[in-house]
């Protein structure tokens, strides 16, 4: 019998990692597997400073690793191991399992450590990737609280980084687990540098739109103003712009297909439009569904699962008109249109707020590593809107 630490995206992913594995007979049936799930966004994010002053924006300090803590998305729920229903997959004995669910999961791991006879991280892109280097460096700080040397997991020949490049078909996994992978591979460290210049960035921009967009929201009418990402700005933008109701399918379509001015090529699809407004005709319903048009796994917006929650948030802040109760049948055609506080809201945005081409910028400046670039647009987006804002409360 062998002892096993898995780390995945999700559970899904992790299912079928551990079919594979078993049914190529790389693990055994009395094998004992500790398994962790990151969910892709991961379980911790860079927390946001409460205490700055408007003499302190536009902010852009870069983050180190006390600033992390755990993601609101997860309250309730531990950074914890799962236990799936198959006959051969296990997580110790029962008493073992109560004490992984009273006591902290990464110090119970860590202090299995010297158990197992392997460790796999089965990850495809940045998200995957920066998600478990999360679980990866606190995992090995408890190892250094425990008398270990640091990078006592990347550094181990237990340690075996999976890509997933292929998919989750037997072959692609079996393809992934025989490939020859350290930490310390190429594409690995493109994907992690990628992925903390990104949160970089959106931690710059909801540091300095807590303060400087909650002003404009607070004059807009909002009681309780929030932290309005870049996406949830450009999205207000693109709708006012727009000058009608929407339904909820169309603006899925279009934000899954946005391509902005068409300066910017979006991801393999070859149609230009000329301009953002021209955008805009994505949004009908009745647009050709040829190949080239389907919508993307991951588009400008981020995911499916991050559009829903961009509309849901600003239907719920009072910004957007639409509803969520009924059949998905019945939502996705419902009409959704910017409310008069939302209105209001866009028209006390600079016009600099306004960039269509923001999601492609953000990818060429994480891809080529051009902080400069990302500092000078924090700094002048917020910078002009601070001004703004206190020549507003000056007249």
């Amino acid at each position: 019998m062998k002892h096993y630490l898995i780390i995945t995206e999700k559970r899904h992913t992790l299912e079928k990692l551990l079919q594979s594995l078993a049914k190529n007979n790389l693990i055994g049936k009395d094998d004992v597997i500790d398994a962790m799930v990151s969910h892709g966004i991961g379980w911790w994010r860079y927390r946001i400073p409460r205490n700055l002053s408007m003499r302190d924006l536009p902010f852009t300090t870069v983050p180190g690793f006390s600033d992390l803590e755990r993601h609101s998305i997860h309250d309730g729920y531990e950074p914890g191991l799962v236990r799936l229903d198959r006959p051969w997959y296990h997580i110790g004995g029962k008493n073992e399992l109560e004490v992984a669910q009273a006591d902290q999961p990464l110090a119970f791991i860590a202090r299995r450590f010297d158990r197992y006879d392997g460790i796999l991280a089965f990850f495809g892109d940045h998200r995957g990737w920066g998600s478990c280097e999360q679980i990866i460096v606190k995992l090995e700080r408890e190892l250094v609280n425990q008398g270990r040397p640091e990078n006592a997991i990347t550094t181990s020949p237990k340690f075996r980084p999976m890509m997933n490049d292929w998919g989750l078909d037997d072959k692609s996994i079996l393809r992934a687990y025989e490939r020859d992978t350290i930490w310390s591979d190429p594409v690995i460290q493109q994907h992690l540098a990628y992925y903390h210049r990104k949160r970089t960035f959106e931690y710059w921009w909801n540091t300095n739109s807590a303060a400087v967009f909650g002003a404009c929201q607070i004059e807009a009418g909002q009681t309780k103003p929030r932290i309005l990402s870049r996406n949830q700005v450009l999205l207000l933008h693109v709708i006012q712009r727009l000058g009608r109701a929407t339904t909820l399918s169309q603006l899925y379509r279009g934000m899954s297909l946005w391509q902005g001015s068409g300066r910017y090529p979006a991801g393999q699809r070859t149609q230009a439009l000329a301009n953002d407004i021209a955008a805009l005709a994505l949004f009908d319903r009745h647009r050709d569904s040829s190949e080239d048009n389907r919508p993307s796994a991951y588009g400008p917006f981020g995911t499916a699962t991050s559009c829903s929650t961009i509309i849901e948030n600003l239907i719920d802040w009072g910004y957007l008109d639409g509803s969520k109760e009924g059949s998905m049948g019945q939502i996705s055609e419902m009409p959704i249109a910017i409310t008069a506080m939302g209105s209001r809201l866009v028209s006390l945005f600079h016009k600099h707020t306004y960039d269509p081409d923001l999601p492609f910028r953000l990818h060429e400046w994480c891809t080529h590593g051009n902080a400069a670039a990302m500092v000078k647009y924090i700094r002048t987006v917020f910078g002009t809107q601070k001004v703004l804002n206190g020549k507003r409360r000056a007249s």
